[in-house]
């Protein structure tokens, strides 16, 4: 029998988000706008600072009337060109458990749950992004990936789509903060149009043996 996936299935008992308030540091660091020194226990962090003049631009094209939007945003000099930085500049995984409450839960629960995203199109470097950002904040390796399309193929991806793969790659990245012993299923529609996200929604969680 076909088992069926929401979006995302429970992996984190009561766990409901609610408007994130973190403070932000009060020291701009020289030359770069809109960011901040690192804070004590937080090397990579840097806040959003009110009044200071901050660019960023879609990842995502406009869409038309019955297809998903991807709403992820790139922080952008003035001239628009995306800012690179050595190190990560941001809020880590500390800094959201903490702003949501799940510390606690974020060590001790999640092993052997799993948590479904649904997207659009093809990240082809969906597994090394995410091992990435984990490496980097200290987070242990996941625990299962899987990647597969809306059919359950994970051979027969969709198209690639460099807008939809930094969506993928950020909500890869929030999962992992929120859940670090969780396992991770990725499915990827075949496009943004509402139709295809249902079906991947329905798509079976693979078996063990699949794992990629």
């Amino acid at each position: 029998m076909r088992r069926l996936l929401t979006a995302v299935l429970a992996a984190i008992p009561a766990l409901a988000f609610a408007p994130l308030t973190l403070a932000p540091a009060a020291q701009a660091s020289p030359g770069v706008p809109g960011s901040t020194t690192a804070q004590a226990g937080h090397p990579h962090r840097t806040p959003y600072i009110p009044g200071v003049a901050h660019h960023s631009k879609r990842v995502c094209a406009r869409v038309p009337a019955g297809t998903a939007a991807c709403e992820a945003k790139v922080w952008t000099d003035a001239g628009g060109t995306p800012v690179a930085n050595a190190a990560p500049a941001g809020y880590g995984p500390a800094d959201l458990q903490g702003a949501y409450g799940l510390t606690s839960l974020a060590a001790s629960a999640g092993s052997g749950k799993t948590i479904a995203i649904v997207d659009a199109y093809d990240d082809p470097t969906a597994a090394q992004d995410l091992a990435t950002y984990r490496s980097t904040y200290g987070l242990p390796a996941v625990p299962s990936f899987h990647k597969v399309s809306q059919t359950g193929s994970a051979t027969a991806l969709p198209a690639v789509d460099a807008g939809w793969a930094q969506e993928i790659s950020l909500d890869l990245d929030m999962v992992s903060a929120a859940c670090p012993n969780c396992s991770i299923l990725l499915v990827e529609a075949t496009s943004a149009s509402f139709a295809d996200l249902a079906t991947a929604v329905t798509t079976p969680r693979p078996s063990p043996r699949s794992s990629r």
